[in-house]
């Protein structure tokens, strides 16, 4: 059965609408198909347009992987905060093409508690800002409702970092995209130089999935001993409380 193909209108103030009895509209709340009849004249909601393709979300991360050493830098700077006070931290991630492999990592003004964080984005010249890498300490790295919530509408690569022990040398990754509210998993071997996932996964009862470990390549200290955090990263990072009384 051969199906009759029907004008598709794309419903804005240049486009004509076809002259036909019936077509598909297009429009900003939903696609909708007219239908004329010598008796009536309707215009209804559809799900689909059956005489079309399907088509399924997918992204693809275009830009090179985002190197070891950023990867090293922001791991430290977030074992550091959480052996020193247990709270979340986050970095913005930046695209400008010049800084190292192209990219640059801030640490923007923020209040952080255990479970939450409050933080501005600044303007940055010459730099796009491309997504976010935060810390949930010693919790599991997953994206929680409130990472859902903050990141609808901010279209980019959203990385949560966790499971930071002090006695391990390892810590949980969880990589997302979110592009228009949609998510997207992505696998952090692929989009993260010097980032080594572990042979053993450790499985919680919640959320109820695997956390993958990861090491940082070449050995490298996850919290060397005399470490020490750029000054403007450390006095970026305050207490709610603290933030609160100023």
């Amino acid at each position: 059965m051969i199906m009759p193909m029907y004008p598709v209108w794309i419903h804005d103030k240049n486009t004509p609408k076809p002259d036909t009895p019936t077509l598909y509209e297009i429009s900003a709340n939903g696609v909708f198909l007219h239908k004329e009849t010598p008796f009536w004249k309707a215009i209804v909601p559809v799900e689909r347009i059956s005489i079309l393709e399907e088509q399924e979300p997918k992204f693809e991360f275009l830009l090179p992987p985002i190197p070891k050493e950023i990867l090293k830098t922001v791991a430290q700077f977030f074992a550091w905060i959480t052996h020193r006070q247990n709270t979340e931290a986050l970095a913005l991630l930046w695209w400008s093409g010049s800084d190292v492999g192209g990219y640059n990592i801030t640490v923007p003004p923020q209040a952080v508690a255990y479970g939450r964080i409050e933080y501005d984005i600044p303007q940055k010249e010459n730099h796009r800002l491309i997504g976010t890498l935060h810390s949930h300490g010693r919790m599991l790295a997953f994206h929680s409702s409130i990472d859902h919530h903050d990141e609808i509408n901010f279209d980019g690569i959203h990385g949560t970092f966790g499971g930071f022990y002090f006695y391990r040398n390892s810590f949980n990754l969880s990589l997302q995209a979110c592009i228009n509210g949609t998510r997207f998993t992505l696998d952090p071997g692929k989009l993260i130089e010097g980032v080594v996932k572990q042979p053993i996964a450790v499985y919680y009862s919640y959320p109820k999935y695997k956390q993958e470990e990861y090491v940082l390549a070449g050995e490298e200290k996850l919290l060397p001993e005399k470490y020490e955090p750029p000054e403007e990263w450390r006095n970026s990072v305050r207490l709610m409380k603290q933030r609160e009384e100023e």
